[in-house]
């Protein structure tokens, strides 16, 4: 029999929800399991999953294949850099040693990843109110406020508040609703 581990689909609808198993290849998705090895929850953002890693070990020994998002949890969990070090041949000191350095690695890695995310929306942010800026200078050189009509002013109080030109923009938003709304 031909053992995969794959995950197996469970959850309500739009809500999905994994458990991984192991279970015979020629069986249909959520067929039924030879043994559950642990669950993924790719909705929640802290801890979502949990895996019996002497479990698995055991049944990839015993020649089970690993499916592509199997994979790609082992590896992100750090159980496939587990699972080389014993293949190697390292002790259990070198290998909680290395595993240790590993998520250190990881953690910087996460933390370098944020910080990059946090100065695009900084620069994201500057470049927007910057363009709101230019925006409203350009409508105040070319329309005089005494010209306007009311359409007119709608729709550039409507722009202003689009970009976030000003602080006045975000007091006068309630009337500004009222007046479109009219």
């Amino acid at each position: 029999m031909a053992v995969k581990i794959r995950l197996k689909r469970m959850g309500r609808r739009k809500r999905p929800f994994y458990r991984i198993v192991a279970i015979d290849s020629r069986t249909r998705r959520d067929g039924p399991e030879i043994e559950r090895l642990g669950w993924f929850d790719p909705l929640k953002t802290d801890v979502a999953i949990d895996l019996k890693e002497d479990r698995i070990i055991h049944w990839l020994e015993q020649g089970a294949q690993l499916s592509e998002k199997v994979n790609t949890i082992f590896s992100s969990t750090g159980l496939q850099y587990k699972l080389h070090l014993m293949r190697e041949g390292k002790s259990e000191e070198e290998i909680a040693a290395a595993l240790t350095e590993w998520q250190l690695g990881q953690e910087e890695k996460r933390a370098r990843i944020a910080e990059k995310k946090l100065a695009k929306m900084a620069s994201e942010a500057y470049l927007k109110a910057r363009q709101a800026d230019d925006l409203r200078r350009g409508f105040a050189q070319m329309m005089l406020p005494s010209s306007l009509s009311d359409s007119q002013s709608r729709r550039i109080l409507l722009l202003e508040k689009q970009y976030g030109c000003c602080s006045s923009c975000e007091q006068e938003d309630s009337s500004a609703r009222r007046v479109i709304q009219n």
